[in-house]
């Protein structure tokens, strides 16, 4: 995942001029801090919550730089208790693993949460820190005799206040930090603080396929974000001038996303919403992006950069009668829509109208088959294309894995993943470490003696197998001798990709510049 941040050091020449000053805050009624709980608030309390979408500017220190953002659409649980007090959950966005709620009474139309108030606690007995919600201040420090930013704790603020306006709960000082605090060392600021903060209820509404239409099959192609070139299944419906695609997003499935055509041109509007993600607790967005290539100075010397651009919406080159979509530019799967926060970058796109006739699916690759006393472990490449390199339709694909010319069948009682024994494994089964078109798969309670592979294709009412290759009596992934190596791959036993192997036996795959690829095992002491 690539999140924009902008990161900044703690010196003056960079910091100076980020806050404005900040806005008299006096409060009189000091009942306020009677309603303050004697512990850390964790369980959701009784009443009617709402769901809300965050804004917020958002600052934390890390490795003595501090960094800072802002970031919107974030979820963000609020209850009106039934107790006549207003909860907020986990106040502070970037304070991952803290579970608690913050708490404040309603007067009128104004939040108001007494300062400071117990936020989370960490550590045993023994070594116990207690961490509080309080304002802070910006100020400039004499470190060494150079000048620098630092935050101090401003203990003449009791309370922070929102305003309720239509469907928003604003900050009534928004420029005010309100952060983290170490209670048990001085109330020292602790690493995480926020300003700007808005909740608004999010009226979005996510598109959905027309029921009067039945989808018909397309492939979408893009570069991923690692330059590897991917293609996938997805649904594509037209209504009038309204088209649909469904399957996009590998991170939201099910997300669909709408454009219109006109002529030889299709546009998708930027910032549909995609998903309600519950686990990042984010609005996830659909975002159109273009690179544009940018000049900048690094140790010296002018480097063209590429620059990623928020657009208004994406333009495909539309042909009707091959049924084809064509982009020069980039879609995200987005946390928000305000900044660049994608969960996957799909680069150059394109959607293709996809024929399922029956096919001959090319022919498996062998990378390394390790043999012991129960059993095996084996990596290949599938390729979802058939035996002229056209695409075919990876959820149509199988394998078969053979043993001196008998096919091998997977036991249920060896794999807790299979419900029945398996003998034809599906392409992206979870039998086996699928990465692109990379498979690794472990045998369990098999003499292996000499092993096979074979592709099948279920297509058009058609079965079509490739020719059985047997691990050692083909070429393989021959070595390219004068090829220069451009990407090295390093394989557990299990199949598993690793960036830094450690001690144990491993499979090494070089990818060269031409296409070649050569393999070895290698053992890291």
């Amino acid at each position: 995942m690539n999140k924009h941040l902008a990161v900044m050091t703690i010196f003056l020449s960079v910091c100076s001029s980020v806050w404005p000053q900040t806005a008299n805050h006096e409060v009189t009624d000091n009942s306020l801090a009677s309603i303050l709980p004697d512990t850390v608030i964790t369980n959701r309390p009784d009443g009617r919550e709402v769901i809300y979408s965050e804004s917020s500017h958002n600052i934390w220190q890390s490795n003595g730089t501090l960094g800072e953002d802002n970031i919107d659409h974030k979820m963000k649980q609020i209850v009106f208790g039934n107790d006549g007090y207003v909860y907020v959950r986990n106040f502070i966005v970037h304070l991952y693993g803290a579970e608690g709620w913050i708490k404040g009474k309603i007067d009128g139309d104004t939040l108001r949460f007494p300062l400071p108030q117990k936020y989370y606690t960490m550590g045993s007995s023994y070594s116990q820190r207690d961490f509080t919600l309080m304002a802070f201040d910006k100020v400039l420090v004499d470190a060494g005799g150079q000048m620098v930013y630092t935050y101090k704790t401003d203990t003449t603020y009791p309370e922070m206040d929102f305003v309720m306006r239509d469907d928003s709960i604003i900050s009534t000082d928004p420029t005010k930090l309100i952060g983290l605090a170490n209670a048990t060392y001085g109330n020292t600021w602790s690493q995480f603080a926020m300003s700007n903060v808005t909740y608004t209820i999010n009226k979005d509404t996510m598109a959905q396929m027309p029921e009067s239409v039945t989808p018909k099959t397309w492939t979408f192609e893009y570069k991923s974000s690692n330059g590897d070139r991917v293609t996938r299944m997805v649904s594509v419906a037209t209504k009038g001038n309204e088209m649909y695609i469904k399957g996009f997003s590998k991170k939201f499935p099910d997300a669909v996303i709408k454009g219109r055509v006109d002529g030889n041109k299709m546009v998708i509007p930027n910032r549909q919403l995609l998903a309600l993600d519950k686990k990042d607790e984010y609005y996830a967005y659909l975002l159109t992006l273009s690179d544009t290539i940018v000049k900048e100075e690094i140790l010296g010397e002018m480097i063209d950069v590429i620059e990623q651009k928020i657009r208004d919406s994406i333009s495909f080159d539309y042909d009707d009668i091959d049924g084809t979509l064509v982009s020069a530019d980039n879609l995200i799967d987005n946390h928000g829509t305000d900044s660049i926060f994608y969960y996957n970058l799909y680069k150059t796109v394109a959607f293709n109208y996809f024929n399922p006739v029956a096919a001959t699916p090319a022919k498996p690759e062998w990378i390394d088959c390790w043999s012991y006393d129960t059993g095996a472990s084996l990596s290949f490449n599938i390729y979802s294309k058939d035996e002229n390199d056209k695409f075919i339709n990876p959820d149509s694909l199988y394998y078969i894995i053979y043993n001196d010319d008998q096919p091998i069948t997977l036991k249920a009682a060896d794999y807790s993943m299979l419900d029945s024994d398996m003998t034809m494994i599906p392409y992206a089964s979870d039998l086996a470490y699928v990465d692109g078109n990379y498979h690794g798969i472990t045998l369990y309670n098999v003499n292996a003696t000499r092993i096979g592979l074979q592709t099948v294709y279920i297509m058009g009412g058609e079965t079509r197998r490739s020719p059985i290759v047997y691990y050692g009596e083909t070429d393989g992934i021959s070595a390219a001798k004068g090829s220069e190596a451009a990407k090295t791959i390093y394989y557990d036993l299990s199949g598993r990709k690793t960036s830094n192997p450690s001690k144990g036996i491993y499979v090494k795959v070089v990818e060269r510049a031409d296409g070649s690829r050569s393999t070895s095992k290698v053992i890291v002491k």
